[in-house]
């Protein structure tokens, strides 16, 4: 090999690790201070608030059955912010914790009752939910999902 292309290869060689240095970096940072390593491309996207997840598991659920499951709310900004209210594409996913206030750059746990219909029997739950906020900018998007076990009948 010649001396150039080994010059030139220990240079790519390095720039590739201070690369990676500094994505473990921005993201230790964001963990750190936010407590999510999430929260700096989405701080670079403009996002108030971002959830710890964007799926939580209800596991197996009993049709009529209300299961809890629960997630945190991360307020990335400088000010509080209010969770105003929640859409879900069913009415088996509700809250009675809204609305919620924020406080700057904190987290808050957000409780769910999910309740799964006949209709949903021996199938798989997925249910889209949207949290909007008090500040402009997109809301947040959530999924819960889980199982709904087959009902059977009484001996």
């Amino acid at each position: 090999m010649s001396t150039r292309y080994r010059a030139f290869a220990s240079w790519v060689v390095f720039c590739i690790l201070s690369l990676a240095t500094a994505a473990a970096m921005v993201a230790g940072f964001g963990a750190l201070v936010y407590g999510s390593a999430y929260a700096i491309p989405a701080l670079a996207e403009g996002k108030t608030v971002i959830a710890d997840s964007s799926a939580v598991t209800a596991g197996n659920l009993r049709v009529g059955n209300r299961e809890i499951v629960s997630f945190a709310l991360i307020n990335l900004a400088s000010r509080p912010v209010t969770i105003n209210g929640m859409g879900a594409t069913c009415t088996c996913v509700q809250t009675d914790q809204l609305p919620m206030e924020i406080p700057p750059r904190s987290r808050r746990a957000l409780r769910l009752w999910v309740r799964p219909l006949a209709a949903q029997a021996g199938k798989p739950f997925a249910q889209n939910i949207t949290l909007y906020l008090s500040t402009p900018g997109d809301p947040v998007s959530v999924l819960v999902q889980g199982t709904v076990l087959k009902q059977t009948a009484p001996p």
